[in-house]
């Protein structure tokens, strides 16, 4: 703290505040929290922000994390706890030197952007004014106080129906000003394109060669084109398999091969020359939206387009209409269904126009590939609103299926409920197969407003016994039964209404983390929990009750639909 001298009195100013983000997780989730902090960074300059990263992470990128951050603290797992070498006491050592270190500047405010029992546990043990996220108390009982973070452990963590962007989720966290600072991607003309063709995962990424033939499509129909290849050591003998394709042999002046021979530096140093980006899901990606190069995203397997797209506006994605996609990673599978849905025809002409023109005509883009190519594929151009919120909106004709109707009315919610803002979005096409499920759906969301009354009526009960004269313990340990079978029967919902797992989940999350130090208090946030929950209740059934409203208009459907109002 420093002081200032001014007529014989010595007036203190505030030292500057420091928030701390913990980050423990991989190389794209660094670069996405180095977006949030430029934002935080360009929205209030009165702050210090230090980072708190994995080493065999941060390292490889501290030359982009230490222009944003004021302060980086690198964590050794292995070294840590190498239990081969070192004994409990030289572990608990070792964690004990890290903690000093962090713990040397006085942190405001602590954020854990990364949802691991690792990343919780040493959360629990930094010292800060306020912490934010997961964390644990001294009997090991989790801890997430806020609405974002608890949103994210119940609605990423286990759920394909999220509709935010991670970036805006880690903002949202964070509580900054999103429109702060808004990343508009160059446009992809020019003779240079970088492809990154691997992730880390089979089922994430195209074969060497179906990625052989779009190279040759490109070299073939752009005699002035050059690509560069992009990849780890970990990646040399799939770039061998896909370079010695017969049909790239006439090509190969043109193509230069960077796996494995440059660092994460010189490949970020090197997206200075580059026009055009095309691959996987991968850190590759971040790292060339952060340099505002344009970019395509073949998505594929797991991976979630929603949340994990290249954080610019202008950015486009190519994701199958595959039925089980985005699928778990827990989940078997042999066929790979969705690395067939998106043929490399669509992906080249995506390329060709974005060259041309900048920018993709999807009625230009029906005139050059087959509809049996289109009908299999959703195409996505990125936007960002002036609120700063992302949104990935849909190109093609393609009716959405009924996990991206609910993504749409679930963003509108959590919006409104959440963040106090309103989304503006276009009523959603519906097939024949999504408007059943809404129909399904809204007599779920009846339902479960229904219990959301009960859990409101005993907890009131609770309440007027506990303010009694004389209360009775039998009769609040009824009640508190009531509350938990209550609490049982909505789990039970999720079974035969799937769709409603992000409403349940998330204020199970939220019941679970009531403030109170005692029964009456703990009650009276049980109440407001309920509340809240038929509130987001409400909001979706209106909401589906209007789809299915204009649906039928546009599409001269009689009402036979009978539905009631919550």
């Amino acid at each position: 703290m420093e002081a200032k001298i001014k007529n014989n009195e010595i007036k203190a100013e505030p030292a500057q505040k420091t928030i701390c983000l913990v980050q423990l997780t991989r190389l794209g989730d660094l670069i996405q929290t180095a977006q949030v902090t430029k934002k935080l960074k360009a929205s209030r300059s009165d702050i210090r922000v230090s980072l708190v990263a994995r080493k065999q992470f941060a390292d490889p990128l501290r030359f982009l994390l230490e222009e944003v951050f004021d302060e980086i603290h690198t964590v050794d797992f292995s070294g840590i706890t190498n239990f081969e070498q070192n004994n409990v006491k030289t572990t608990t050592d070792n964690i004990q030197t890290l903690l000093t270190q962090i713990n040397k500047t006085h942190i405001s405010a602590l954020i854990n952007l990364s949802f691991s029992k690792p990343a919780g546990y040493l959360c629990s043990l930094i010292k800060a004014d306020y912490k934010l996220g997961v964390h644990y108390d001294n009997f090991s009982n989790m801890i997430v106080k806020d609405h974002w973070s608890q949103f994210v452990y119940s609605n990423v963590l286990g759920s394909n129906l999220n509709p935010f962007s991670l970036v805006d989720l880690y903002a949202n966290i964070i509580g900054i000003d999103k429109s702060s600072l808004i990343p508009v991607a160059n446009k992809g003309k020019g003779k240079r394109i970088l492809i990154h063709p691997f992730a880390s995962l089979s089922r994430k990424r195209w074969k060497p060669s179906k990625w052989a033939e779009l190279i040759y499509k490109l070299l073939k129909d752009n005699p002035e084109l050059v690509i560069d290849i992009a990849g780890g050591k970990e990646d040399l003998v799939d770039v061998t398999s896909m370079l010695s394709s017969p049909v790239l042999t006439g090509f190969q002046k043109r193509i230069v091969n960077h796996v494995g021979k440059k660092t994460i530096k010189e490949m970020y140093d090197h997206l200075d020359l580059v026009d055009l980006f095309i691959g996987h899901d991968s850190m590759v990606g971040h790292l060339a939206s952060y340099k505002n190069v344009q970019t395509i995203t073949v998505s594929l397997g797991t991976v979630r387009p929603t949340e994990t797209t290249p954080y610019q506006a202008g950015a486009y994605v190519l994701a199958p209409r595959t039925k089980c996609f985005p699928c778990q990673p827990s989940e078997k599978c042999d066929l790979y269904q969705c690395h067939s849905d998106i043929s490399y025809q669509v992906a080249c002409s995506v390329v060709e126009q974005i060259r041309k023109d900048g920018e993709v005509d999807f009625e230009a883009l029906c005139k050059n590939i087959s509809s049996f190519h289109l009908t299999s594929v959703d195409i996505y151009r990125s936007e960002i609103n002036n609120k700063g919120n992302y949104r990935l909106k849909s190109m093609t004709n393609n009716a959405p299926d009924a996990k991206d109707v609910f993504r749409e009315l679930y963003r509108i919610t959590w919006s409104f409920l959440l963040d106090n803002t309103d989304e503006n979005l276009p009523y959603p096409k519906l097939s024949t197969g999504s408007h059943q499920v809404l129909l399904n759906s809204i007599q779920g969301f009846q339902h479960l407003f229904e219990l959301c009354e009960f859990g409101k009526k005993y907890s009131k009960f609770i309440l007027q016994e506990i303010s009694a004269e004389t209360p009775d313990i039998v009769k609040i340990k009824d009640f508190s039964k009531k509350i938990d079978e209550i609490d049982h029967l909505k789990s039970l919902l999720i079974k035969t209404n799937p769709y409603l797992a992000p409403v349940i989940d998330f204020y199970k999350m939220r019941k679970g983390n009531l403030s109170g130090d005692n029964i009456v208090e703990l009650t009276e946030n049980s109440y407001l929990v309920y509340e809240e929950c038929g509130n987001v209740c409400s909001v979706m059934y209106e909401l589906i009750e209007k789809v299915i409203a204009e649906h039928k208009i546009k599409n001269g459907i009689r009402n036979k639909d009978k539905t009631s109002n919550v």
